[in-house]
């Protein structure tokens, strides 16, 4: 049986004592220390934002909850995000899941 590939990523780490998160210790420098816009930022940016842009996602985050955290525009996201060449299949599941 031929071997699995490793899979190599910048995200984080589990080691025995820490989680590492973008080369950040979890608990003793992210826990309590920075926002959820500063986290999202360094997840997705791969580093933590200026205080304007930290504004600016922050703002950007409101505006997604605002209007995305209904139950058809999760299921075409979620359906989108796991088989982005199936979008058919996205907006057939925002359409069946708004005619229940």
């Amino acid at each position: 049986m031929a071997e699995q590939p490793r899979i190599v990523t910048a995200l984080g780490k589990a080691e025995l004592h820490r989680i590492l998160v973008r080369g950040y210790d979890l608990n003793k420098e992210l826990v309590g220390k920075i926002s959820f816009t500063d986290m999202t930022s360094l997840i997705l940016r791969g580093r933590l934002p200026t205080a304007n842009e930290a504004r600016m996602l922050d703002a950007l985050l409101v505006i997604l909850v605002e209007h995305g955290m209904v139950s058809h525009v999760i299921a075409a996201r979620l359906i989108y995000h796991c088989a982005p060449e199936a979008m058919q299949a996205a907006v057939a599941a925002a359409l069946c899941v708004m005619a229940r």
